[in-house]
């Protein structure tokens, strides 16, 4: 091989083909014009260039643009091919003959060889390269062009188009194998990835959602449901919303994962229930937004499926401004307590009966009342106390009871003392005139007893109970319409159970207060 000084290279960029030749080695075959700095500064050249009679170099040579060192240089005259330069030392250009070097597939261009990858022989010809830059490295490390190669969907290298059946599909943005492709029921014109589906009796779905769309769901499989909400800034209400879970035997006879059941207003979807049979989730309402709730509640005639003493009908409330904390509503439980008695002693309510803050989240699954998550400043309380719902009528007026509560929950959360400066004038101290229409021996009977206990009343506690037992009177005349006996013992018990929440845990109760509520705890 030649090495040629940097001043012959410059003497020889213009010399004649006899002066070229003088400085040949090995014969005819290299025939150098090399230039460019070569200094004793030991500074290597970015590129270098050398030429070979025109009669030496492969037609593919010719009339081409070829990349050099990074850089694009076109022929440099008709007789001459400027060809990449292999190696520069201190002293001069080592050159290297036309072997050296290989055509790239995908431009036709030359490289040397220590820049190409050989392709895989099963997809191209026998001794066919590209440059390492238009190469692409299958999971075999055998070499194909970038441009045969396709990313397969599940697979982490690329394959060649050509090496397997496959399919597009828009849903993974990739190539997918035929054999691993399946149409879902709910989308069949998208290919999807085998398992990327939800299958249920044998048929692909998309999501489990779609798969139980119309069809009873396994427990907690219920998707969110639509928020019906009614934006009225005055309104405190507008900052809370709420959503029931109603347990019933079944629905139209079905209580199975997978039977099917019919779309409502008022529903998200069902899901089995063990302690019962099914579950309706409703969808979310502002608790300001009566008026469509009732329309939903109304329009729906699973609300008055049966029910089971076993089942419960929880109510979920949320607090969008993170207000309301669970010590607030600790102060506020006495009716709902009332309401529901036969339910403290029931292994999935009864938990956390005197409604301890330290409990509410770390404490026992089946509380009463439960703070049941946290989400970004909202926070979601689970009322568990609850029975069945027995039909529509009764869970409008458990939404009506919810908007009585949050309502005096947030004026003594926001130091509203309306409540405490409040007067009335019952005949009996507690209970509303409007709760009794006669004065038979049996009214009389509850009339006593509620004087007797109203002895052993804090003023704080009856202030709190007797405010919120006026501000429930329309809902609790309805729900007690036929048992006017009834609605005077709940009225009682909202106060003996509202002073059992609020004296310190193992500190005794008053005769009284024990005698009435003893035999529910």
């Amino acid at each position: 091989m030649s090495s040629i000084t940097r001043n012959k290279l410059e003497r020889l960029t213009k010399a004649t083909d006899e002066q070229i030749s003088s400085y040949c080695s090995d014969g005819d075959k290299i025939l150098t014009d090399a230039y460019g700095i070569n200094t004793a500064t030991n500074n290597l050249v970015s590129y270098r260039k050398y030429l070979i009679p025109k009669t030496e170099v492969s037609p593919a040579f010719e009339n081409h643009t070829y990349a050099l060192d990074e850089k694009t240089y076109k022929e440099y005259a008709l007789k001459y091919t400027w060809i990449n330069v292999a190696h520069v030392n201190a002293t001069g250009i080592i050159l290297r003959h036309i072997s050296d070097f290989g055509v790239c597939k995908s431009n036709l261009k030359y490289y040397p060889l220590d820049k190409l990858n050989k392709l895989d022989e099963e997809f191209y010809a026998e001794d066919t390269y590209a440059h390492e830059d238009n190469c692409a490295i299958t999971k075999n490390g055998t070499y194909i062009l970038d441009g045969d190669s396709v990313d397969v969907y599940g697979y982490h290298d690329p394959m060649h188009k050509d090496e397997c059946a496959i399919t597009w599909s828009d849903h993974h943005d990739a190539y997918l194998l035929d054999e691993e492709v399946i149409y879902p029921e709910d989308d069949p014109d998208t290919a999807y990835h085998c398992d990327c589906v939800y299958m249920h009796d044998g048929t692909a779905y998309t999501t489990e959602e779609a798969a139980f769309e119309g069809r009873i769901r396994d427990y907690h499989c219920t998707p969110d449901g639509n928020h019906y909400l009614k934006e009225d800034p005055k309104d405190i209400l507008s900052q809370f919303t709420i959503g029931f879970e109603v347990e019933k035997c079944s629905i139209d006879g079905y209580s199975e994962c997978g039977d099917p059941v019919d779309e409502e207003a008022l529903f998200v979807g069902w899901e089995t229930d063990s302690s019962c049979g099914v579950e309706g989730i409703t969808h979310v309402y502002g608790l300001n937004n009566l008026d469509e709730f009732t329309n939903h509640v109304n329009s729906s005639s699973y609300v008055d499926e049966e029910a089971s003493s076993r089942c419960g009908g929880h109510i979920n409330i949320c607090d969008h401004t993170s207000t309301i904390k669970y010590w607030h509503i600790k102060s506020w439980c006495g009716l709902w307590w009332a309401m529901y008695r036969k339910r403290l002693r029931n292994d999935y309510s009864g938990a956390n009966k005197k409604v301890c803050p330290y409990e509410s989240r770390g404490g026992q699954r089946y509380q009463a009342i439960r703070e049941k998550t946290f989400i970004g400043n909202k926070q979601l309380f689970e009322l568990r106390l609850p029975n069945r719902v027995r039909n529509g009528e009764q869970l409008i007026r458990r939404f009506q009871l919810s908007q009585t509560w949050m309502r005096c929950v947030h004026a003594f959360a926001t130091e509203d003392w309306t409540y405490s400066t409040k007067r009335y004038t019952d005949v009996v101290k507690g209970v509303p005139d409007w709760a009794y229409n006669n004065n038979n021996e049996a009214v009389k009977a509850h009339l006593k007893a509620t004087t007797n206990l109203m002895a052993d009343v804090p003023p704080h506690i009856f202030n709190r109970m007797r405010f919120l037992i006026e501000e429930s009177k329309e809902p609790l005349l309805e729900s007690y319409a036929d048992q006017p006996l009834g609605l005077l013992t709940v009225i009682r018990l909202t106060y003996a159970f509202q002073v059992f929440i609020e004296t310190e845990r193992y500190s005794p109760l008053t005769d009284s207060i024990n005698n009435a509520i003893n035999q529910y705890l």
